[in-house]
């Protein structure tokens, strides 16, 4: 999504940049919270922060995606 029709979208790699800031240094780790453990910490926070450059609308949805496929108790 960065590189389309031949050139950067600027607005997209600031998103990026931005989101991996937020979860670096925050140290926010989505996947730690499901359960999906890296041997190097970074690596769950550069996904977290990718993630969060998506926008809240995505995050939204993959967590309501997530909870459907929890068992019902």
């Amino acid at each position: 999504m960065v590189w389309q029709q031949g050139k950067f979208q600027v607005d997209r790699i600031g998103a990026l940049v931005v989101g991996l800031l937020i979860a670096l240094a925050g140290q926010l780790d989505v996947c730690a919270l499901l359960g999906l453990i890296f041997i190097y910490p970074i690596i769950g926070q550069i996904i977290t922060g990718i993630l969060f450059s998506r926008g809240a609308n995505f995050i939204h949805d993959l967590f309501n995606r997530i909870e459907g496929l929890k068992a019902p108790e």
